[in-house]
């Protein structure tokens, strides 16, 4: 039992490692960029679903959450749809831990 324990912890801190390494690439391209990319908001949709609530639960939403929120406030409606869908997929995972961040994201849906 323990074995498996620990395999299965290893098993998450290597799955938020990753998840943190795709972050960092992903805000490397809006930052290349100059901005914020429908492709970039693809990629971090699809890590946000596919990491689901076992490593959403910890996720440092401000290092991202700037670039979501500049994409809600954008005039492409591309990014503003997708970024209502991070958000959607977001509040499905985290739960109350969403609440903190209500206040950034919430005026400009």
């Amino acid at each position: 039992w323990s074995s498996s324990s620990h395999s299965s912890q290893s098993w998450k801190i290597t799955l938020e490692t990753t998840r943190d390494n795709i972050i960092t690439v992903i805000i490397a391209i809006f930052t290349q960029s100059g901005k914020v990319t429908d492709n970039g908001l693809i990629a971090l949709q699809g890590l946000v679903t596919g990491v689901g609530e076992l490593c959403n639960a910890n996720l440092d939403l401000q290092k991202i959450g700037v670039y979501i929120k500049h994409a809600l406030e954008s005039k492409d409606n591309e990014c503003a749809s997708l970024a209502c869908g991070i958000i959607s997929d977001l509040s499905t995972n985290l739960q109350e831990g969403m609440n903190p961040y209500l206040d950034d994201f919430v005026p400009c849906l």
